[in-house]
C-alpha cells in the first residue's frame, strides 16, 4: 500500500471513530440527563448604578466598574439528582457551587456572581444560564 492509502485509511479510521464516540456521549447523556432549565442573564456596565427588578430573565441591573453584584437563585427537584450549572458567554458571572447533590424534594440555593473589572467596557451584556439535572 503507498503513502496516499494509508493516510486515506487512517484518515478514515479517525473519523468512524469519532463518530462513534459522538454517538456513545450522546447517548449517555440522553440516558443520564433527567431534566434542565435555562434562564437568560444579563447586565450592564456603566457609570451609574441601576436596577432591574423585571422577572422575565436574570438580571444584575447596571453595575459600576469595580463593584461586585450577587443574584440568588433557587433549585429544588422531585427526585434525587446531580445538579450541574453551565454558564454561556458571561465570562464575569460564576456560581459559588456546582455540580452536588440534591435530594429529592429538597431545595439549595445558588449564589450567582458577577464583578465587573475596573477596565470593563461599558455596555450591555447577556448570556445564558442552563441547569442540568443529571440521575445520580
Amino acid at each position: 500500500m503507498n503513502k496516499k492509502g494509508i493516510f486515506g485509511f487512517i484518515f478514515v479510521f479517525v473519523i468512524i471513530l469519532l463518530m462513534i464516540i459522538s454517538i456513545v456521549t450522546l447517548v449517555y447523556i440522553k440516558k443520564n440527563v433527567v431534566g434542565y432549565v435555562e434562564y437568560d442573564v444579563d447586565y450592564n456596565i456603566g457609570s451609574v448604578a441601576g436596577f432591574n427588578l423585571d422577572s422575565d430573565a436574570i438580571h444584575f441591573g447596571t453595575v459600576q466598574y469595580g463593584v461586585s453584584a450577587q443574584r440568588d437563585i433557587k433549585i429544588n427537584t422531585d427526585r434525587d439528582a446531580v445538579i450541574r450549572i453551565y454558564l454561556y458567554n458571561l465570562e464575569d458571572i460564576w456560581v459559588d457551587k456546582n455540580n452536588f447533590l440534591l435530594l429529592s424534594n429538597e431545595t439549595e440555593t445558588v449564589e450567582l456572581n458577577l464583578e465587573v473589572k475596573e477596565n470593563a467596557e461599558e455596555g450591555h451584556y447577556s448570556g445564558k444560564l442552563r441547569i442540568l439535572y443529571f440521575v445520580p
